[in-house]
């Protein structure tokens, strides 16, 4: 997958595939959860959904690319409640919602937010 990446530079065609079907397909998924989660409350109304999914994707796929660091569900975790914050609704206590979990698990149900984050982990 590595090689796939840095090909895509150097290969037009290749780029244009990877624009056209690997990327959106997902980005949409992402986009109709963090969809959910405004409508749940869970984030604000006037999120930028891209910035979010950015945001929560990038550390993930720069350790992957890279393979400096694990690449775990703690790592997820950490990504999750760092970046999450800057995206809450205000004056909502948040502390104890159900995405604060400490351990994701197919189990566990969970809010859009987390779903976001077991999409991208799993």
């Amino acid at each position: 997958m590595a090689r796939l990446f840095t090909g895509i530079h150097e290969d037009k065609k290749l780029r244009r595939l990877f624009l056209e079907r690997y990327v959106p397909p997902r980005r949409h998924i992402q986009g109709r959860i963090i969809e959910d989660a405004i409508a749940a409350g869970e984030v604000k109304r006037d999120t930028d959904s891209d910035l979010l999914i950015d945001a929560l994707n990038g550390p993930l796929f720069f350790r992957w690319l890279q393979g400096h660091a694990a690449l775990d569900q703690s790592i997820a975790e950490s990504i999750f409640k760092s970046v999450i914050p800057a995206f809450r609704t205000e004056g909502i206590d948040h502390t104890h919602d159900r995405y604060y979990r400490p351990k994701m698990t197919r189990k566990s149900g969970g809010t859009a937010l987390r779903t976001f984050v077991k999409f991208r982990y799993e």
